[in-house]
Protein backbone atom coordinates (compact mmCIF):
# COMPACT_ATOMS: atom_id res chain seq x y z
CA UNK A 1 0.00 0.00 0.00
CA UNK A 2 1.24 3.63 0.28
CA UNK A 3 4.09 4.66 2.18
CA UNK A 4 7.73 6.60 2.40
CA UNK A 5 10.79 5.14 1.80
CA UNK A 6 13.31 7.09 3.57
CA UNK A 7 16.96 7.57 2.81
CA UNK A 8 19.73 9.64 4.08
CA UNK A 9 22.81 10.28 1.99
CA UNK A 10 26.26 10.94 3.47
CA UNK A 11 29.94 10.89 1.92
CA UNK A 12 32.21 10.47 4.95
CA UNK A 13 29.94 11.42 7.24
CA UNK A 14 29.44 14.72 5.30
CA UNK A 15 25.48 14.81 4.34
CA UNK A 16 25.02 15.65 0.50
CA UNK A 17 22.41 17.56 -0.47
CA UNK A 18 20.53 17.74 -3.44
CA UNK A 19 21.60 13.85 -4.14
CA UNK A 20 19.48 12.31 -6.40
CA UNK A 21 17.02 9.08 -4.80
CA UNK A 22 15.36 6.93 -7.26
CA UNK A 23 13.15 4.32 -6.46
CA UNK A 24 11.27 1.76 -9.23
CA UNK A 25 9.79 -1.94 -9.19
CA UNK A 26 8.46 -1.88 -12.59
CA UNK A 27 5.44 -4.33 -12.54
CA UNK A 28 4.20 -1.91 -9.72
CA UNK A 29 4.41 0.70 -12.08
CA UNK A 30 6.57 2.61 -9.22
CA UNK A 31 8.95 5.15 -10.18
CA UNK A 32 9.49 7.77 -7.82
CA UNK A 33 12.40 10.61 -8.00
CA UNK A 34 13.34 13.23 -4.94
CA UNK A 35 16.33 15.13 -3.94
CA UNK A 36 18.00 15.08 -0.44
CA UNK A 37 17.89 18.01 1.57
CA UNK A 38 20.97 20.24 3.09
CA UNK A 39 21.06 17.19 6.51
CA UNK A 40 21.10 14.40 3.25
CA UNK A 41 18.01 13.40 3.87
CA UNK A 42 15.09 12.92 1.72
CA UNK A 43 11.61 11.14 2.01
CA UNK A 44 10.36 9.04 -1.22
CA UNK A 45 6.49 8.22 -1.49
CA UNK A 46 6.45 4.94 -2.74
CA UNK A 47 2.74 3.01 -3.83
CA UNK A 48 3.62 -0.24 -3.41
CA UNK A 49 1.05 -3.16 -4.23
CA UNK A 50 3.06 -6.30 -4.27
CA UNK A 51 6.27 -7.87 -2.67
CA UNK A 52 9.59 -8.53 -4.60
CA UNK A 53 12.82 -6.45 -5.38
CA UNK A 54 12.52 -3.03 -5.98
CA UNK A 55 15.49 -0.72 -7.33
CA UNK A 56 16.97 1.64 -5.52
CA UNK A 57 19.65 4.42 -7.41
CA UNK A 58 21.64 7.33 -5.69
CA UNK A 59 23.34 9.69 -7.63
CA UNK A 60 25.12 13.10 -6.91
CA UNK A 61 28.16 15.46 -8.41
CA UNK A 62 31.36 14.20 -8.18
CA UNK A 63 30.57 10.78 -6.72
CA UNK A 64 30.04 7.03 -7.93
CA UNK A 65 26.75 6.24 -7.96
CA UNK A 66 24.84 3.89 -5.45
CA UNK A 67 22.79 0.88 -7.00
CA UNK A 68 21.08 -1.54 -4.39
CA UNK A 69 17.92 -4.31 -4.84
CA UNK A 70 15.99 -3.88 -2.12
CA UNK A 71 13.59 -6.56 -0.76
CA UNK A 72 10.49 -5.92 -0.23
CA UNK A 73 7.69 -7.86 1.82
CA UNK A 74 4.45 -8.28 3.37
CA UNK A 75 4.29 -6.75 7.01
CA UNK A 76 4.13 -10.39 8.33
CA UNK A 77 7.00 -11.47 6.22
CA UNK A 78 10.79 -11.46 7.18
CA UNK A 79 13.48 -9.44 5.80
CA UNK A 80 17.46 -9.83 6.23
CA UNK A 81 19.79 -7.48 5.16
CA UNK A 82 23.54 -7.13 6.19
CA UNK A 83 25.09 -3.54 6.44
CA UNK A 84 27.80 -3.36 3.76
CA UNK A 85 27.91 -4.52 0.26
CA UNK A 86 31.61 -5.54 0.58
CA UNK A 87 33.74 -6.73 3.41
CA UNK A 88 37.44 -7.30 3.75
CA UNK A 89 39.06 -9.81 5.55
CA UNK A 90 38.33 -8.57 9.35
CA UNK A 91 35.62 -6.54 9.37
CA UNK A 92 32.59 -6.92 11.66
CA UNK A 93 29.13 -7.78 9.87
CA UNK A 94 25.91 -6.86 11.17
CA UNK A 95 22.83 -7.99 9.93
CA UNK A 96 19.68 -7.08 10.66
CA UNK A 97 15.95 -8.92 10.30
CA UNK A 98 12.98 -7.13 10.56
CA UNK A 99 9.82 -9.90 10.78
CA UNK A 100 6.43 -8.22 13.03
CA UNK A 101 5.13 -12.20 13.64
CA UNK A 102 8.47 -12.91 16.04
CA UNK A 103 7.41 -10.27 17.75
CA UNK A 104 5.12 -12.88 20.05
CA UNK A 105 5.10 -10.67 23.48
CA UNK A 106 5.41 -7.13 22.86
CA UNK A 107 6.72 -6.09 26.38
CA UNK A 108 9.77 -8.75 26.18
CA UNK A 109 12.91 -8.62 23.75
CA UNK A 110 13.14 -11.58 21.92
CA UNK A 111 15.67 -13.31 19.58
CA UNK A 112 16.05 -15.21 16.55
CA UNK A 113 18.90 -16.55 14.70
CA UNK A 114 19.99 -16.38 10.90
CA UNK A 115 22.82 -18.72 8.75
CA UNK A 116 26.18 -17.24 7.26
CA UNK A 117 28.04 -18.83 4.82
CA UNK A 118 30.91 -18.50 2.29
CA UNK A 119 32.60 -20.05 -0.56
CA UNK A 120 35.57 -20.53 1.60
CA UNK A 121 33.06 -22.05 4.68
CA UNK A 122 30.09 -23.54 3.02
CA UNK A 123 28.68 -24.87 6.32
CA UNK A 124 26.64 -22.06 7.63
CA UNK A 125 27.89 -20.24 10.81
CA UNK A 126 24.60 -19.61 13.09
CA UNK A 127 24.30 -16.24 14.68
CA UNK A 128 21.95 -15.10 17.43
CA UNK A 129 20.12 -11.70 16.70
CA UNK A 130 18.62 -10.13 19.30
CA UNK A 131 15.57 -7.53 19.08
CA UNK A 132 16.62 -4.07 19.38
CA UNK A 133 13.98 -3.01 21.94
CA UNK A 134 10.82 -4.50 23.60
CA UNK A 135 7.59 -4.65 20.41
CA UNK A 136 10.20 -3.56 17.56
CA UNK A 137 9.92 -6.87 15.25
CA UNK A 138 13.46 -5.63 13.86
CA UNK A 139 16.70 -8.15 15.42
CA UNK A 140 20.21 -7.67 14.76
CA UNK A 141 23.00 -9.44 15.46
CA UNK A 142 27.33 -9.33 14.55
CA UNK A 143 30.08 -11.64 13.32
CA UNK A 144 33.77 -10.58 12.53
CA UNK A 145 35.21 -11.99 8.93
CA UNK A 146 38.36 -13.89 8.99
CA UNK A 147 40.48 -15.17 6.61
CA UNK A 148 42.06 -17.96 8.75
CA UNK A 149 39.79 -18.42 11.62
CA UNK A 150 36.31 -20.15 11.81
CA UNK A 151 33.38 -21.40 13.73
CA UNK A 152 31.88 -19.37 17.02
CA UNK A 153 32.01 -15.61 15.93
CA UNK A 154 33.76 -15.60 12.88
CA UNK A 155 32.87 -16.33 9.34
CA UNK A 156 36.28 -17.60 7.18
CA UNK A 157 36.05 -15.71 4.06
CA UNK A 158 39.04 -15.61 1.11
CA UNK A 159 39.51 -12.51 -1.59
CA UNK A 160 36.33 -12.51 -4.07
CA UNK A 161 33.73 -14.85 -2.02
CA UNK A 162 30.09 -14.19 -1.87
CA UNK A 163 29.03 -13.84 1.41
CA UNK A 164 25.54 -15.07 2.01
CA UNK A 165 22.98 -14.96 5.26
CA UNK A 166 19.88 -16.68 5.02
CA UNK A 167 16.70 -16.36 7.34
CA UNK A 168 14.28 -18.71 7.48
CA UNK A 169 10.77 -17.15 8.00
CA UNK A 170 8.59 -19.96 9.42
CA UNK A 171 5.26 -17.71 8.14
CA UNK A 172 4.90 -15.66 5.32
CA UNK A 173 1.08 -14.72 4.54
CA UNK A 174 1.06 -18.65 5.52
CA UNK A 175 3.86 -20.32 4.32
CA UNK A 176 7.10 -20.37 5.10
CA UNK A 177 10.18 -18.75 3.31
CA UNK A 178 13.59 -18.06 2.88
CA UNK A 179 15.26 -15.46 2.55
CA UNK A 180 18.73 -13.64 1.96
CA UNK A 181 20.90 -11.29 1.36
CA UNK A 182 24.35 -11.53 0.01
CA UNK A 183 28.02 -9.43 -0.37
CA UNK A 184 31.50 -9.68 -1.74
CA UNK A 185 34.38 -10.37 0.22
CA UNK A 186 37.14 -7.48 -0.51
CA UNK A 187 40.70 -8.07 1.22
CA UNK A 188 42.88 -6.72 -1.37
CA UNK A 189 43.96 -3.12 -0.94
CA UNK A 190 43.54 -0.76 -4.14
CA UNK A 191 46.67 -0.21 -6.39
CA UNK A 192 48.00 3.34 -6.93
CA UNK A 193 49.11 4.23 -10.40
CA UNK A 194 49.64 7.33 -12.68
CA UNK A 195 50.94 9.58 -9.89
CA UNK A 196 51.54 13.19 -11.23
CA UNK A 197 52.41 16.58 -9.58
CA UNK A 198 51.44 19.65 -11.51
CA UNK A 199 51.02 23.24 -11.18
CA UNK A 200 54.23 23.83 -8.94
CA UNK A 201 55.23 27.12 -7.44
CA UNK A 202 57.16 28.82 -4.56
CA UNK A 203 53.73 28.08 -2.10
CA UNK A 204 51.30 25.39 -4.14
CA UNK A 205 51.80 22.39 -5.80
CA UNK A 206 48.89 19.64 -6.76
CA UNK A 207 49.21 15.69 -7.00
CA UNK A 208 46.72 13.48 -8.34
CA UNK A 209 46.47 9.61 -8.63
CA UNK A 210 44.24 7.27 -9.67
CA UNK A 211 43.22 3.50 -7.54
CA UNK A 212 41.91 0.41 -9.25
CA UNK A 213 38.66 0.83 -6.99
CA UNK A 214 37.02 3.27 -5.03
CA UNK A 215 39.84 3.99 -1.86
CA UNK A 216 39.63 7.02 0.61
CA UNK A 217 43.39 8.88 1.01
CA UNK A 218 45.64 9.75 3.30
CA UNK A 219 48.45 11.85 2.02
CA UNK A 220 51.71 12.68 3.93
CA UNK A 221 53.66 15.21 2.67
CA UNK A 222 56.46 18.04 4.49
CA UNK A 223 60.31 18.98 4.00
CA UNK A 224 61.79 16.31 5.90
CA UNK A 225 61.87 12.94 6.34
CA UNK A 226 59.23 11.48 7.43
CA UNK A 227 57.29 14.13 6.18
CA UNK A 228 54.38 15.57 8.98
CA UNK A 229 52.04 17.02 7.22
CA UNK A 230 48.79 14.86 6.87
CA UNK A 231 45.88 15.50 4.04
CA UNK A 232 42.91 13.47 4.32
CA UNK A 233 39.86 12.69 2.13
CA UNK A 234 37.05 9.95 3.82
CA UNK A 235 35.06 10.06 0.15
CA UNK A 236 35.24 6.93 -1.73
CA UNK A 237 36.55 7.30 -5.58
CA UNK A 238 38.86 6.38 -7.96
CA UNK A 239 40.49 9.53 -8.87
CA UNK A 240 42.50 11.95 -6.30
CA UNK A 241 44.02 15.06 -6.35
Amino acid sequence: GGGVFEVTVDDGGTPVENAMVCIMKEEDGLYEVAYTDASGFVSVPSMLVSGGMMQLTVTAHNMKPYLADILVQAAGCGAVLMDNNTYNCDQEIMIRVWDSDLNANPGEVETTTVEISSDSEPTPETILLTETGPDSGEFAGTIMTSDSMAGEGYILIAHGDTITTVYNDADCEGSPVTVDDTAVADCEGPVISAVTVDAVSTDFFTVSWMTSEPAASVFTWGDAMPPTTMEEDAAMRTEHS
